[in-house]
């Protein structure tokens, strides 16, 4: 079997949820997106990194504003195809 992978591994790499049901390709498109999102302090508008959770200009706590980022991007990926 030199140069195949065994299906058991394929179905362990595949990107599946907890579910066993793969992404498909729109969902993955619609989080690379979102992740593409430039983000600022709703406060002083400075431009936030991947990872802060507080402004590192004026250290405004993020959680609520990262927290409608998720919901808006959990939104996105359960939204049907044809939307």
């Amino acid at each position: 079997m030199v140069g195949k992978t065994p299906p058991q591994i394929l179905r362990r790499c595949a990107p599946q949820n907890d579910k066993g049901v793969m992404a498909t390709e729109e969902q993955i498109s619609r989080v690379l997106i979102s992740l593409a999102e430039i983000q600022s302090c709703g406060l002083c508008g400075t431009r936030l990194r991947w990872g802060d959770f507080e402004c590192p200009h004026c250290g405004a706590d993020l959680d609520d504003q990262l927290r409608l980022w998720a919901q808006r991007l959990v939104d996105a990926v359960n939204r049907p195809s044809n939307q």
